[in-house]
């Protein structure tokens, strides 16, 4: 056999076999001059020397030794005339080469990561497909990981074999392995040629053979070794190689065997007054400190836990804490815990618990059942020795001979049952007696607390509603049948009665809910089901100007439409204030109301409330809620909070509001409602001075709401605030619950001034508009016309402080109602005007302002016709283009818009530069009457809701209001065009 050395180089040749690189080893065709036009077997780097084995690729890639070589000629009869790198004899020739077979590349024996080709070593290919073999003309070995010459005979050429996945001349042929001599082979009987081994008899010490050459075992038969501290591996086969397992609980595997841990790893323990430590294997311990030798103060210490403590009582030791009770010395030596003694041994005697207590007598029976015996404890407690034995007719009590008590008290009496026991006159038996009645209609039953049997009349209720059940001597009971009401156990029936003995099911129960998106039906136990139908089924929510009706979690949803128009109010007055959208797409609505008779059941508590409506998206009324006392309230804005609920800001006068309430003056204070998702009320706050309070727009903040308006108190305002002018702005914040967070005014001396609406600042903070009449500016700036009013904007930070203020008009009065944020950052304040250029004089006309984010004016705009005009809510668009509300009284407006009335409802639409182009246009609504419009909300279909308050009879074709105003609610679409109209 050929004499193999194991290599120093195995992870080169391995990470070569798995198409991987090494630290150290070369890759294929790494280095080489021709790596990229060559695909067949490349060399490592060139110079490499894997395994004491030349592969440099010499002049120019050619294989085998290095040309120049002056052993590439050495002439040879064996191995031993050779030496590396051409380390062994080819027969043939009679010279020295690289290899004559691929074991010659690997003396490790890993033989399958190298080939013999021309007698020179060559690595083999890494691949996972034919892909990357086939221009070498190889095939892809995948369970391997690389190239091949072939993987059966059919892939080799005609009058070649495969074997050792190379393809080579048939082998010699023989019968016998003294066929193959001088070949250092053996004769594979089976094939009949000449092979390296047929068996792993023919391989070395640790190798066995495959496919007809020795390699290297992949372990020892029958060794073990551990991977870790908690794994064994045992040599499974030495084909296959190792299996693992883990080691059980509480042992470490060490020197190839799970030994048992002495002590738990790393921890320390304590060996009687030792401190020790377990090693990390749990193997085997070292000495920390020995407690016995410490004594801090004087105190002696004990190791306890695995560290040394100054001990009130030694671990473990036991005393006595009572005649029944054992104390144990903690395992910390900290003290005494103290347990009853078990009913075996209830004594505790020196510290342990035992069965009776030395010294004493105690009762036991007589061997054989005879006559009982007195005991005498023994000093440890733990048996007795017979002291005494009772005569005849004795007994024995608490450890002394007696006369035998007596069984019971005379005329002392028990039941078991129906048997009554009463005790004989000298109370030594009891006499029993068992209780029956004669009569069919009487029972008897035992009665200790009387001493004997007692009488009563015999049950006959047998269960059955339709029978009357009585009883009669002497048949006893009887159960005549009646026509009383029964349940016949069916839900789906009502108005059950008894027939003949048995409860017949009456009428069915009707289980119609009347909503057109549920399908009813009924169950014999459960009763009425409402399934829900599947969302987007075709209904009918019962208004006629919504179209396309579908099913939405069981409700009826009104469809789209190009819009309408609808009012809602009573007979008596009410005035629109603010729209807010709510989650379905539909809006709640905030008004004042005089009236009574309000839609949905509500009405006013006194002079007039405050009003909140909810409306799905075809504006059908979900329901209806007033809120005050009896003066009067208005609510002039809203917002929707985090929570889900409503938050209304406004003032009040009365003195009864809900929850003992009253207005501090006799003027108005400010109210703040909170109404929950279904209208009911949670909350009403109360905030005020000595004087009027008046609160007018609002915007939710994350806990809660920020409202604007005005003040003219002097004295009585929380946190301390007062006016300044003769009536100041004023901001105020509150949380979830209406519950005052901060309070701030503004305002200069003999000045008056007035917040209406208010935004958020995109870096935080508060921008708020309205109208001031102030001879100077609270932050400096220009001054404002004392005669007259302008608009004004005032910038605050999130606390309230005011950081800037900024003022807009001509020399007429110029007010500002409404504000919303651009895009861009900047601001559109919104309002009227007397005082700029192409402003009639009187009444006033619509104003439109742009700023950007730092107040600076960009463009105003004076709008409407000849007649007198404002706007009272805006809101900018993604794309810039700014909507607004309001009233006119022009005849007409630019774009085509006719007046209808004395004023009308004005919604319209200008650009980003405020004129109308391309994109705007103005829409006119109403009757022959007023109609004014308060606010402006985007729907989720596109256009837009409209409220507002009209007194017109003629109204929209017929739509009127039922007493002096009513609300007037519109829906548009995108280009704010209505189609329906209706009065609900």
């Amino acid at each position: 056999m050929l004499a193999r050395t194991p290599s120093s180089l195995v992870l080169c040749t391995l990470s070569l076999l798995l198409g991987t690189s090494a630290a150290g080893c070369g890759s294929e065709g790494e280095g080489s001059a021709n790596a990229s036009a060559d695909t067949s077997d490349a060399t490592g780097a060139a110079g490499s020397d894997v395994a004491g084995i030349d592969v440099s690729q010499g002049n120019g890639g050619g294989d085998g030794i290095a040309a120049g070589s002056d052993t590439a000629t050495t002439a040879c009869s064996s191995d031993a005339d050779c030496k590396a790198p051409a380390k062994v004899c080819d027969a043939s020739s009679g010279t020295c080469v690289a290899c004559n077979v691929a074991l010659d590349c690997a003396p490790d024996g890993v033989a399958t990561a190298w080939r013999c080709v021309d007698h020179a070593c060559k690595p083999r290919t890494a691949c996972a497909s034919d892909k990357v073999c086939i221009e070498s003309d190889r095939v892809c070995d995948k369970a391997a990981g690389f190239c091949v010459d072939c993987l059966g005979d059919a892939e080799c050429p005609s009058g070649k074999t495969c074997k050792a996945r190379t393809c080579v001349e048939p082998g010699q042929s023989c019968t016998s392995s003294k066929d193959c001599a001088g070949l250092d082979q053996v004769c594979d009987k089976k094939l009949g040629t000449c092979v390296d081994c047929a068996g792993d008899d023919d391989c070395i010490a640790g190798e066995h053979c495959a496919e007809s050459i020795c390699v290297s075992d992949a372990c020892a038969a029958g060794s073990s070794s551990c991977k870790d501290a908690g794994t064994l591996r045992v040599c499974k086969d030495v084909r296959t190689g190792w299996s693992e397992q883990s080691c059980p609980s509480e042992t470490t595997c060490t020197d190839g065997v799970c030994k048992a841990q002495v002590c738990t790893p790393s921890k320390a323990f304590c060996d009687g007054s030792k401190s020790m430590i377990c090693d990390a294997a749990g193997l085997g311990a070292a000495l920390q400190v020995d407690c016995a030798g410490l004594s801090p103060g004087g105190k002696p210490q004990s190791c306890v836990g695995g560290s040394c403590v100054v001990a009130e009582c030694a671990p473990g030791a036991t005393q006595c804490s009572s005649e029944t009770e054992l104390a144990t010395c903690t395992s910390e030596g900290k003290g005494w815990q103290s347990a009853p003694c078990p009913k075996a041994t209830p004594h505790c005697v020196s510290g342990a618990c035992v069965s009776c207590k030395p010294g004493t007598t105690y009762c036991a029976p007589a061997a054989g059942g005879g006559a009982a015996v007195i005991l005498l404890c023994n000093a440890k407690g733990t048996d007795g020795e017979v002291e005494k034995t009772c005569a005849g007719g004795e007994v024995c009590i608490d450890g002394a001979c007696a006369t035998a008590p007596k069984t019971c008290t005379p005329g002392e009496a028990k039941c078991d049952g129906a048997k009554l026991s009463v005790c004989g006159t000298d109370g030594k038996a009891w006499i029993e007696t068992l209780c029956k009645s004669d009569k069919a209609c009487t029972t008897s039953s035992c009665d200790a607390g009387l001493g004997g049997c007692a009488l009563a009349a015999a049950k006959c209720d047998d269960g059955d509603a339709c029978t009357d059940d009585i009883c009669g001597e002497p048949g006893g009971c009887a159960h005549t049948p009646n026509t009383a009401a029964c349940d016949d156990g069916n839900a789906c029936t009502g108005g059950d009665a008894c027939d003949a003995g048995s409860c017949k099911g009456g009428n069915a129960v009707d289980c119609d809910d009347k909503q057109p998106c549920t399908q009813d039906a009924c169950e014999k136990v459960k009763g009425c089901t409402h399934t829900a139908l599947a969302d987007g089924a075709a209904c009918d929510d019962g208004d006629a100007c919504s179209s396309g009706d579908a099913c939405k979690a069981g409700v009826c949803t009104g469809g789209a439409s190009g819009g309408w128009q609808k009012m809602f109010g009573g007979t008596q007055s009410e005035l629109a204030h603010a729209l807010l959208p709510a989650p379905d797409g539909g809006v709640y609505m905030v008004a004042s109301t005089q009236s009574y008779d309000l839609p949905g059941g509500a009405q006013t508590n006194g002079a007039g409330d405050c009003w909140v409506a909810r409306l799905d998206a075809g504006g059908k009324l979900l329901w209806s809620k007033t809120f005050g006392g009896t003066d009067h309230e208005t609510c002039s804005a809203a917002v929707v909070l985090s929570s889900g609920q409503l938050a209304l800001a406004g003032s009040t006068k009365s003195q009864d509001l809900p929850g003992g309430l009253a207005a501090k003056n006799q003027y108005y204070d400010w109210l703040i409602v909170i109404v929950n998702a279904d209208g009911t009320l949670s909350t009403l706050k109360i905030i005020g001075g000595d004087d009027l309070e008046q609160a007018d727009g609002a915007i939710a903040v994350t806990d809660g709401m920020v409202f604007v308006g005005t003040t003219k108190s002097a004295t009585g305002l929380p946190g301390g605030a007062a006016k300044v002018g003769s009536q100041d702005m004023a901001l105020v914040r509150t949380d979830g619950s209406g519950n005052l967070v901060w309070l701030r005014t503004y305002g200069v001396k003999s000045g008056s001034a007035h917040l209406v609406d208010v935004t958020r600042r995109p870096a935080g903070g508060f921008a708020a508009v309205g109208t001031a009449k102030w001879s100077a500016m609270p932050l400096g700036g220009p001054s404002l016309a004392t005669s007259a009013h302008d608009a004004v904007l005032i910038f605050t930070d999130d606390s309230g402080k005011l950081t800037g203020n900024f003022k807009f008009g001509g020399a007429g009065i110029d007010s500002a109602r409404a504000i919303a944020p651009k895009p861009d950052g900047g601001y559109v304040l919104a309002g009227e005007t007397m005082g700029l250029s192409g402003a009639t004089s009187q009444p006033s006309s619509a104003l439109l302002i742009s700023v950007d984010e730092y107040g600076n004016s960009q463009w105003e705009k004076v709008l409407g016709g000849t007649g007198g005009a404002y706007i009272s809510d805006v809101l900018v668009q993604a794309t810039g283009s700014v909507t607004y509300v309001g009233h006119t009284s022009s005849p007409g407006l630019p774009g085509g818009a006719t007046g209808l009335g004395s004023s009308d409802v004005w919604l319209g639409r200008v650009d980003a530069t405020g004129t109308l182009g391309s994109t705007g246009w103005n829409r006119l609504y109403g009757g022959s009457k007023s109609d004014y419009a308060a606010a402006v909300v985007e729907s989720k279909a596109g256009g837009f809701w409209v409220l507002g308050t009209s007194d017109s009879t003629d109204n929209a074709s017929g739509v009127q209001p039922k007493g002096g105003s009513d609300i007037l609610l519109l829906k548009t679409d995108a280009n704010g065009n209505t189609t329906c109209t209706t009065t609900p």
